[in-house]
């Protein structure tokens, strides 16, 4: 939901894609993507902040309910939860 820019208020906590509203896995591409590191928001509670580990620069923000699809993930099963992800959206 949050990839398709159905939040609340139109926030865009949780937003991870740069194409909003469009029905992708950027989610979880975003999401699990090691150049990116996590970081707690000191002036805004429940909000994380995602920069890039290169550049330092901030990339995303999200809640707390939205790392908990990243650490709650089992890595073995990820590359055929991307396959069944990527033929659901190509059908």
């Amino acid at each position: 939901m949050r990839a398709l820019n159905a939040n609340y208020d139109g926030s865009t906590l949780g937003v991870l894609t740069k194409t909003p509203g469009k029905l992708t896995n950027d989610f979880f591409i975003n999401l699990l993507d090691m150049s990116t590191t996590w970081r707690k928001d000191s002036t805004q509670v429940g909000v994380y902040q995602g920069y890039d580990r290169m550049s330092g620069k901030l990339k995303w923000q999200a809640t707390p309910v939205d790392l908990i699809f990243g650490s709650a993930l089992n890595y073995a099963l990820l590359p055929k939860f991307m396959l069944l992800m990527m033929l659901s959206i190509s059908s």
